[in-house]
């Protein structure tokens, strides 16, 4: 029979599936087509899902991992390297850091399934042993920041961005976001009538609990088909001041202005004024002109100066068009 236009499946077909497991079939593909689909959702699979993952700690009276703790068998190089093995899901989806604690006390374990938040979630290995108390004197004090992301993330660029905006004796660990921790896929001929050349793509994932196969799996498909929507329109002339700048600067900019105003380090003068007058995010720094912010009490062109000399060692300025930091809120 001959057939027009190329002859794609209309959905897949599951052949296995459990919590951290799934099989799946598509087909009939045309020839070739099984090749250029698996490499891409793959791709997509293992780089692309997002997920929530520990990206720093605190231990209450430690300063740095370097060290150990009295009547703890681990050292806290190796506490750290066991708090990156959590695997942690937000029940309620949120884009903000989130605060996870325990406490200790006396001769036993703490484990994973011990730290608690004030927002629901969800330990998935709950029985992952983070530290051994051997002695009945032992304490640990424990909080995990927890963030959402995708791939993996070097602990150099959570202290390029975040070190600022955390307590003192914050150790930072490198983060595996992703869910998904294995995808294997095969192309197979298939006949329909009388061709013999139509191909079955079958495909295999795994996870680590904290989504399913089949989640992931149309997370893929969503996110290629939503990146070639994009891909096929035809771009406006760039706007001047998108022209250079990069996602990194993107990314760290549309971060900043979720700050609070006290993480420019200004004096304690200038940030009472600011408050005073509803001012408490950095973004409500640059959406108010200069005009305002002098009619302000006790802010004056010294204090105006001293702002705007803050806000440029991020970048920043008053009056700057934020919709390009903005735009995918």
């Amino acid at each position: 029979m001959f057939y027009p236009e190329p002859l794609l499946p209309s959905g897949y077909s599951i052949d296995e599936l459990n919590d951290k497991y799934g099989r799946f079939i598509l087909s009939p593909l045309e020839r070739g087509y099984g090749i250029t689909i698996g490499n891409a959702l793959r791709r997509v699979l293992l780089s692309s899902v997002p997920g929530y993952s520990v990206v720093a700690m605190r231990i209450i009276g430690i300063l740095h991992e370097f060290t150990s703790i009295e009547g703890i068998l681990e050292d806290v190089t190796n506490i750290k390297l066991n708090v990156k093995q959590i695997k942690v899901n937000v029940i309620n989806e949120i884009e903000d850091r989130i605060i996870l604690r325990a406490e200790k006390k006396g001769k036993g374990q703490l484990k994973a399934g011990d730290f608690k938040s004030e927002v629901p979630i969800e330990i998935v290995n709950p029985d992952l042993v983070i530290a051994n108390l051997v002695d009945d004197n032992a304490n640990i004090d424990m909080e995990l920041w927890v963030m959402k992301g995708f791939g993996y993330v070097p602990v150099e660029r959570f202290e390029e961005n975040f070190k600022k905006t955390f307590p003192e004796g914050t150790i930072f660990v490198d983060a595996w976001f992703s869910p998904v921790q294995k995808v294997n896929f095969r192309v197979e001929n298939i006949r329909i009538r009388e061709r013999t050349d139509y191909e079955k793509l079958t495909f295999e994932i795994w996870t680590d609990g904290r989504v399913s196969p089949k989640f992931a799996l149309n997370y893929g498909f969503n996110f290629l088909k939503k990146a070639f929507d994009k891909c096929s329109k035809e771009i406006e002339a760039a706007k001047v001041e998108e022209k250079h700048i990069s996602y990194e600067k993107k990314e760290k900019i549309a971060y900043l202005l979720k700050q609070p105003i006290e993480y420019l380090e200004l004096s304690k003068r200038i940030l009472k004024s600011l408050k005073e007058h509803g001012i408490y995010r950095i973004r409500d720094i640059i959406e108010t002109d200069k005009d305002t912010l002098l009619k302000i009490k006790n802010f004056g062109k010294k204090s105006l100066e001293e702002l705007e000399r803050k806000l440029a060692e991020h970048d920043l300025k008053i009056g700057m068009n934020l919709e390009i930091y903005l735009k995918e809120e």
